[in-house]
């Protein structure tokens, strides 16, 4: 399936499976939705609602199967160093120590995300491969 993130479109067949999708239930729509929010670029760490997406987005992360797009890799990277920023200099709502360390443990599952990405990227080069720049 092809769901719009920003403009572009992006293919998500693979991502969730059947099982997920029982415990996720998640359409394009929503998909869509939690891509294309504003709170990547822009995260309100004092906003219910922003918890809220945050949520989703992590649930929804989790359950990516590698290798994920380059939009999507962005956009959790993107997330991810939004999160260790406000750690860095906690305000408002996350200084509240459990706060803190829930926004620290999203922060890994991300990471693991990624990294999941990144092993896989590494598994598929050639050994001792030169190319020509």
């Amino acid at each position: 399936m092809k769901v719009l993130v920003g403009t572009e479109e992006v293919e998500v067949s693979g991502i969730v499976t059947q099982a997920i999708e029982d415990k996720l239930p998640l359409n394009g729509r929503r998909i869509q939705a939690i891509l294309g929010s504003a709170y990547i670029d822009r995260p309100d760490f004092n906003s219910q609602d922003f918890y809220n997406w945050l949520s989703e987005f992590t649930e929804l992360v989790g359950c990516l199967v590698v290798p994920i797009s380059a939009i999507v890799f962005s956009k959790v990277n993107q997330t991810e160093k939004h999160i260790a920023n406000c750690l860095a200099e906690p305000n408002g709502v996350v200084r509240c120590k459990q706060n803190y360390m829930t926004l620290m443990k999203i922060g890994e599952q991300l990471k693991t995300t990624l990294n999941r990405h990144l092993l896989h990227v590494v598994a598929s080069l050639e050994e001792d491969s030169v190319t020509d720049n």
